[in-house]
C-alpha cells in the first residue's frame, strides 16, 4: 500500500523472504496496491487544490506566527532557552515559508499545463492506454500511486481511471512475480553449482 515502493517492493520482499511463497504473496500485494486507488482519486483534486492555494492558506499563518516570535524576542519575559531556540524557530518559518511558496507556484503551473493538455483530441484518444501502461510497467516512479496522481492531474474520470490502474497493477504484479521468479531461479542455481 506504501507510494514508490508499492507492489514491486512487496513481490521482491516475497521472493527474497525464503519464509513466503512468492505466489501467494501476488494477490496479497495486488490487493494492498488496488486499495489506496478510490481514495486516491476521490481526494487527490481537493489535494492538489490545497497544495495550489498553499500561498493564500498557509503562508499567512506562517506570516503571523513569525510575527509572534519576533514580539517574544523583543520582550523580556522569556527564558534563555526559549530566547535561544526562538531564532532557530524562525528559521524553519522561513524555510516552510519559502518551500510552500514555490510549491503552490509548482502545483498550479503543473496543474494548468496538465489542464491544457487534458483538452487535446490525441491525448483523449490515448489516455487511458497510456494511463495502464504507466501503472502497469514496474519501474520506480511508475505505479498506483502516482497513476492515481496522473488521473487527477489530467481530469480523467474517476469511473474509467479506477479499472485501468487496477488492470495496470495485476499486470505489474504478474511482470514482477515472472521476472522474481526467473531471478530466484538464476540465484539458486548458481548457488547449488
Amino acid at each position: 500500500m506504501l507510494p514508490i515502493s508499492e507492489l514491486r517492493g512487496a513481490l521482491i520482499y516475497a521472493a527474497a523472504a525464503p519464509e513466503l511463497n512468492r505466489f501467494a504473496a501476488l494477490p496479497v500485494a495486488i490487493i494492498g496496491n488496488i486499495l489506496p486507488v478510490p481514495f486516491l482519486l476521490l481526494f487527490g483534486q481537493k489535494l492538489l487544490n490545497w497544495f495550489a492555494n498553499a500561498p493564500v492558506t498557509v503562508l499567512p499563518f506562517i506570516d503571523r506566527t513569525t510575527e509572534k516570535m519576533n514580539a517574544a524576542l523583543e520582550g523580556a519575559k522569556i527564558s534563555t532557552a526559549e530566547r535561544a531556540l526562538l531564532p532557530l524557530c524562525r528559521g524553519v518559518f522561513k524555510l516552510a515559508r519559502r518551500f510552500f511558496a514555490w510549491f503552490g507556484e509548482l502545483c498550479t503551473r503543473i496543474s494548468d499545463k496538465a489542464q491544457r493538455l487534458s483538452k487535446s483530441e490525441r491525448f483523449a484518444k490515448y489516455e487511458l492506454l497510456g494511463l495502464f501502461l504507466f501503472v502497469a510497467i514496474p519501474s520506480p516512479g511508475t505505479g498506483a500511486w502516482m497513476g492515481s496522481l496522473i488521473a487527477t492531474l489530467l481530469h480523467i474520470d474517476r469511473r474509467k481511471a479506477v479499472p485501468v490502474i487496477c488492470a495496470g497493477v495485476v499486470l505489474a504484479g504478474i511482470i514482477m512475480t515472472v521476472g522474481t521468479s526467473a531471478v530466484a531461479g538464476v540465484v539458486e542455481a548458481f548457488q547449488n553449482a
